[in-house]
């Protein structure tokens, strides 16, 4: 081989390999070793233009498109083939993962809030209809509401209180509607008085938020484990990759759940969570073992997941003992 070739660094650590390609003479071998961080190279996958990116790979084409960025989140929930096919070789471009964490962040919120809003009018109007409002003649002054509290028949889904006029009603039912459009998440949500007592049960429901934390508390247990990627030199644009690519499949469960939760009121989200991070712990050692190829790479994932699974339990148990003290 002439020279040193234009990109000859370790796809693991980038430590530039051209010293020893120099050392070459007579003889190109096929493989090698990073005397960096230890990684087994196979010459040919870093030298050969033939070893380019898949052309499915939404993080290297010229032009990213929504088809191409769907078809590649959903080879992505494949774990063994997508990290066969995408490599520690090809290179990583961070812009367009952080794009796509970005979009996936910004569809699934837009996808809850317009849900979220829709529901809380359907059943906010529902209850209006079984307001009795209070008839006034042409002419007539509108009825005043008395100050203090009125006791009356309580109407389904409503609290006592003094019956609102049909304005007052329905300026609440607006408001509560872009409330809840505009922060869609929690247990349950209360529309304002004049509309009576309405329970709202968030689309997103608990057990979800917990998945999510579970999620994004797996990247920073890498973090955790410092000596074993200092030895091995792991790079950080590799970890956004695998923090990326690990959004696929919960992200699109939430949309599927989300857009369920339009036209029926029991979505199986506990299920789904459950599905979801079984899916986690999968992809993870996965990602360790066949894409860093770090040795030991069990106990790595092993111990990367327990830091994320107690950090949630104990999360979890916070949020029971304030919900039972009614904080």
């Amino acid at each position: 081989m002439d020279g040193a070739a234009p990109n000859a660094n370790c796809p693991r650590c980038g430590y530039d390999q051209s010293g020893i390609i120099a050392a070459w003479a007579d003889v190109c071998p096929l493989e090698g070793v990073c005397s960096e961080c230890g990684l087994e190279i196979r010459w040919e996958e870093i030298l050969s233009p033939k070893f380019a990116p898949p052309a499915w790979s939404f993080e290297h084409t010229p032009r990213p498109s929504a088809s191409r960025f769907f078809r590649t989140h959903a080879r992505a929930t494949v774990v063994p083939s997508f990290w066969r096919g995408l490599r520690l070789e090809h290179g990583v471009v961070a812009q367009r993962l952080i794009m796509a964490m970005i979009a996936w962040i910004v569809m699934c919120h837009l996808m809850v809030s317009v849900v979220s809003g829709v529901r809380i009018y359907r059943q906010g109007s529902a209850a209006l209809a079984k307001i009795p409002f209070p008839v006034v003649a042409p002419g007539s002054p509108a009825p005043t509401v008395r100050s203090g509290p009125v006791r009356r028949r309580p109407t389904p889904g409503f609290g006592f209180g003094p019956i609102p006029t049909r304005k007052q009603a329905t300026d609440s039912l607006w408001s509560a509607v872009l409330q809840g459009t505009l922060w869609p998440y929690g247990v349950e949500r209360i529309t304002p008085a004049s509309l009576g007592i309405i329970r709202f049960r968030s689309v997103v429901p608990r057990s979800f938020g917990e998945l999510l934390f579970f999620a994004a508390m797996i990247p920073p247990g890498f973090l955790v484990l410092g000596d074993t990627f200092r030895k091995c030199r792991v790079r950080f644009v590799h970890l956004v990759r695998g923090t990326a690519y690990s959004l696929s499949l919960p992200a699109m469960a939430a949309v599927v759940c989300v857009l369920g939760a339009s036209f029926i009121d029991e979505v199986p989200w506990t299920l789904v969570s459950l599905v979801c991070a079984l899916w986690l712990c999968v992809y993870w050692v996965l990602f360790v073992r066949v894409y860093l190829r770090l040795t030991h790479a069990g106990w790595v994932a092993a111990a990367m997941l327990t830091i994320s699974g107690l950090s949630t339990l104990i999360l979890m148990v916070l949020l029971w003992i304030t919900r039972m003290g009614g904080w």
